[in-house]
């Protein structure tokens, strides 16, 4: 076991060195240049900006720098757009509430995603069953920025108007933008949330019908187990390993993948950061803000990983007989 989280440890760093490598590259080799907006500046102004962010540098000696920085000062650089603010602080400052985003969404979407698989798995064939199916569908088909701009419409707009003129109150029950307090978080985590809903609720529902015709199952009947001793001791223990592979990858993406929608809803975390990097050139935030991301993702699929072994008895044995 040891040697195991050993390798999984070295593919980890393996894959991050290579993700910085390649977004450096790539970033680099990318047509515009910081400091030439609108208003092109004096190129004395543009030769001492190149100078500040060692872009006067050739390629190679500008990598080196870049991973000297990073991994033996932790330093992601300063931004080019946003002036004297590095990086980090701004990492700092906005992380926080796209993870609090995220964490809603995804609490929301496995908690509902496993009651609504379990149930739909009971019920198969049935109205709940075809129910559920049904906004399985739905959450994994229809885009999350049409999905947010429908429900900014009908519930910031239409069904919020209604409540206004219906109680003569200026209160809007689901406000349209920005992130304050509890009731602005609705409607993006659940359009957030939606996509992992119907993952996990059509995981859950295959598992689950999996497991129900097994011969243990059959047995615990046999002996008079209760159906919900039955369901949650029997069936849910063992149909939960392959969900809880789905579960980790969604980690990573629901808490990193919520640009669209901060941008959507005007929440200010790292996705609205991530954007301008990008339309602005910010060579060192958009190369910062990647490398972040990645480590994130990739940390979270190591823990996945390890854990996975935990869950499931049976990787352990396979792993044993190899040794």
């Amino acid at each position: 076991m040891p040697g195991y989280i050993l390798k999984r440890i070295g593919i980890s760093l393996l894959t991050i060195f290579v993700i910085t490598t390649v977004t450096f590259v790539l970033m680099y080799s990318l047509p515009g240049k910081p400091f030439l907006g609108e208003r092109p500046l004096p190129q004395s102004v543009i030769d001492a900006a190149n100078a500040k962010y060692g872009l006067n540098l050739p390629m190679f000696p500008r990598y080196l720098k870049y991973l000297s920085n990073i991994f033996l000062r932790g330093d992601f650089g300063q931004s080019t757009v946003y002036t004297n603010r590095d990086v980090t602080s701004i990492i700092k400052q906005a992380f926080p509430v796209s993870a609090s985003l995220g964490i809603r969404a995804l609490t929301f979407g496995v908690i509902g995603g496993l009651l609504s698989g379990i149930y739909s798995a009971l019920r198969h064939n049935k109205a709940g069953d075809r129910f559920s199916t049904v906004i399985a569908i739905l959450g994994v088909s229809i885009p999350s920025f049409i999905l947010g701009t429908m429900l900014q419409y009908l519930l910031g707009v239409k069904f919020s108007g209604w409540v206004k003129r219906l109680f003569d109150t200026k209160y809007q029950l689901f406000p349209l933008a920005r992130w304050e307090s509890f009731r602005y978080t609705l409607i993006p985590t659940f359009v957030l949330g939606l996509g992992s809903l119907a993952s996990v609720t059509r995981m859950t529902r295959s598992s689950m019908l999996d497991v129900v015709n097994q011969d243990y199952i059959k047995t615990a009947k046999s002996k008079g187990l209760s159906d919900l001793e039955i369901t949650w001791r029997h069936m849910v223990r063992n149909a939960i390993a392959p969900v809880y592979t789905v579960i980790g990858g969604m980690v990573g993406v629901v808490v990193t993948g919520s640009f669209v929608i901060e941008n959507i809803f005007s929440i200010p975390g790292l996705g609205k950061y991530f954007v301008n990097s990008v339309t602005s050139s910010d060579y060192p935030m958009t190369i910062g803000l990647t490398l972040f991301f990645s480590i994130f993702i990739v940390l979270v699929n190591l823990v996945v990983d390890l854990g996975y072994s935990l869950i499931d008895p049976r990787v352990r044995l396979d792993r044993a007989s190899k040794r």
